[in-house]
């Protein structure tokens, strides 16, 4: 159409719209059904133009794509803090020790598992 885009636009326009690979990758399957069923494109030429967007892929995913890696760091990062925080294998194991002691010494939670004579 006559509308222009600055490719240098692209990606601060998408970056907050966390936009994925499979969403752009849904996004150009309609447009190619778009092309080749509603405007009667030859089905080559059609997706010919499609190629012509892929260029544009990781400017247009790259809000996505960031998002997703600093998540999963943080997941990664997440475990050895809280292992570490706890205390590590040392810490872990006064932690359930305590909890068993807090444990047995409640009646309620005997109860609650049934188990009258819980001990360790």
């Amino acid at each position: 159409g006559p509308s222009q885009y600055d490719v240098k636009e692209l990606r601060p326009a998408h970056y907050g719209m966390n936009i994925a690979d499979r969403q752009f990758d849904r996004m150009l399957s309609i447009m190619l059904g778009v092309l080749v069923t509603d405007m009667g494109v030859d089905r080559r030429l059609a997706r010919e133009l499609i190629k012509t967007l892929q260029p544009v892929r990781t400017d247009i995913t790259l809000g996505c794509t960031v998002r997703m890696e600093t998540a999963r760091q943080r997941i990664e990062d997440g475990k050895d803090h809280l292992f570490i925080g706890l205390g590590e294998t040392d810490g872990i194991e006064k932690l359930y020790s305590e909890v068993m002691d807090l444990s047995l010494a409640d009646p309620r939670i005997k109860t609650f598992f049934g188990i009258p004579h819980l001990a360790r």
